[in-house]
């Protein structure tokens, strides 16, 4: 018998075996199918359509569309959950959006999670994730990750949110460490017909100023014997480790350019005056 045992809630809505069976004062829940909303009791403003949905349901303003979906959701708030399955799982999770069959079908306690696609973040247990497309994420068990795909080992692109960082060309990158602290990371290489890149530092035309202190030839040499790279720039190990910035890093090649330029300006100069004491050696 739907709404068995309500007694002062108000608002109710039920059609189904025992749907809101359990409700006593709580107001304005819609309960449709069998034991829809079963054992809600004080919990407000629920919407369950479907066999079992929010079948455990304490909490207020959630809203599950499927069989079983929500069903073991016991005090968690403000969650939405559409397809057979969707949220099933959650328990005490909060502000969760979940949309197909199966959909973060194992969070428990998760917040603020997004899933769209079936089986979409199946797995996930964590809080800020969003899976977007059919099994998207599916094997995820952390926090503040973004997947875009066609099924788990298909991901187009992941994101970790908390480090606002973006990754293209993984397949399967679940607990994919990004290397460095760059915003856009890709695997398998770029192909552009243009490419600009903003200055982030300045310019090399400083070697070019008066007071501008060009190392020394025979320090030079003593520094690559000893160093095995020129001055200022990042040495083999470094680069394998952080990759390069590239706008930084033609900056410095232009440097390295405007420095030997000035070193063969000084040769020139020298030969000129050898020229000038062989042609007259008494002057």
């Amino acid at each position: 018998e739907p709404l068995y045992s309500n007694t002062t809630g108000k608002g109710n809505a039920a059609l189904g075996f025992q749907a809101l069976y359990a409700n006593t004062s709580a107001d304005y829940n819609t309960a449709v199918g069998w034991q829809a909303l079963y054992t809600n009791s004080t919990g407000i403003r629920n919407t369950a359509s479907g066999y079992k949905s929010l079948h455990d349901n304490t909490g207020s303003s959630n809203t599950a569309i499927g069989n079983e979906a929500l069903a073991l959701n016991s005090v968690g708030n403000s969650n939405t959950a559409i397809g057979s399955n969707t949220l099933d799982q959650n328990e005490r999770g909060e502000k969760n959006t979940a949309v197909g069959e199966w959909a973060l079908h194992a969070n428990v306690i998760g917040n603020t999670n997004v899933a769209l696609g079936d089986s979409a973040g199946y797995q996930s247990l964590g809080s800020g994730n969003i899976f977007i497309g059919h099994r998207a994420g599916a094997s995820e068990t952390g926090s503040q990750k973004f997947y875009l795909g066609n099924n788990s080992g298909n991901t187009l692109i992941y994101g970790d949110m908390a480090t606002r960082q973006i990754l293209l060309g993984h397949a399967s990158p679940n607990n994919y460490s990004f290397k460095g602290s760059r915003t856009l990371n890709v695997l398998g290489g770029i192909l552009a017909d243009s490419v600009r890149v903003a200055l982030s530092d300045q310019w090399a035309d400083y070697v070019f100023d008066e007071d501008y202190a060009l190392q020394p030839l025979d320090d030079l040499q003593q520094y690559i014997k000893t160093n095995h790279h020129l001055p200022g720039i990042p040495t083999t190990a470094e680069v394998a480790a952080n990759g390069i910035e590239l706008g930084n890093m033609q900056a410095k090649l232009l440097a390295k350019i405007e420095e030997l330029t000035l070193y063969l300006l000084q040769q020139q100069q020298e030969i000129e005056e050898l020229k000038k004491h062989i042609k007259n050696p008494g002057k």
